[in-house]
């Protein structure tokens, strides 16, 4: 993709709530586990790479109770999920992002 002569590419970093991390979403798609139709990566961002971007996914860091513990109250005390964006701020921070927070509950009707 370019624009007026330009050839870089452009950085996409889609930052997704855990559960929704890239390996931790391809291993559920590979086993079966997600329901429904899915794509292999959460929401199908990957296709954008076809018109010339570079896609990044968020992804979910292994926690112990405490770590879980103190990242939920901290998420109830502000209401974001300050910890786990902390955790992927190599991917937010970049020259060209678009970063992409998408809070995915889902709550029984």
């Amino acid at each position: 993709m370019s624009v007026d002569g330009d050839t870089r590419l452009i950085r996409v970093f889609v930052h997704l709530s855990v559960p929704y991390g890239a390996k931790r979403w391809q291993d559920s798609f590979k086993n079966g586990k997600l329901i429904g139709i899915n794509d292999r990566l959460p929401y199908g961002y990957y296709r954008a790479a076809e018109d010339g971007c570079q896609i990044v996914y968020s992804e979910d860091k292994k926690e112990n109770r405490l770590d879980r513990s103190f990242r939920l109250w901290i998420k109830s005390i502000i209401g974001v999920d300050l910890v786990h964006a902390s955790r992927n701020r190599k991917g937010i921070y970049v020259p060209i992002s678009f970063g992409l927070i998408r809070s995915c509950n889902i709550l029984p009707s």
